[in-house]
């Protein structure tokens, strides 16, 4: 009796092991905390992504209040500072800038 017990308690644990659902943990590469990477967040309702650093320049794209993009450049122009991400460039007026992604995303 005991070995039938023993048998059947070993066999029910195998299976109801199997089958389960996985959990898949993603580590998403953008949101690793890099030395030297900086993230800008929008902080006007609207933004005109520039094609060049100069307020003069061709507006290229918008951006809203809330976006968050990885800085890809920075550039001094005629006493503004400006980033360049992916869409264009943006002047320090319409973003605040963070050390990395989470900092950016649970900003106010």
């Amino acid at each position: 009796m005991k070995k039938l017990l023993f048998v059947l308690v070993t066999v029910f644990s195998f299976f109801s092991c199997t089958g389960r659902n996985h959990i898949n943990i993603s580590i998403n590469k953008d949101y690793a905390i890099e030395p030297g990477t900086k993230w800008a967040r929008i902080k006007e309702p609207l933004a005109s992504y520039k094609r060049e650093a100069d307020f003069e320049s061709e507006t290229v794209a918008g951006g809203r209040k809330g976006e968050i993009e990885m800085i890809r450049g920075l550039s001094r122009n005629k006493g503004n500072t400006w980033y360049l991400l992916e869409k264009g460039w943006l002047s320090d007026e319409s973003v605040d800038v963070y050390s990395n992604y989470l900092r950016a995303k649970n900003s106010n």
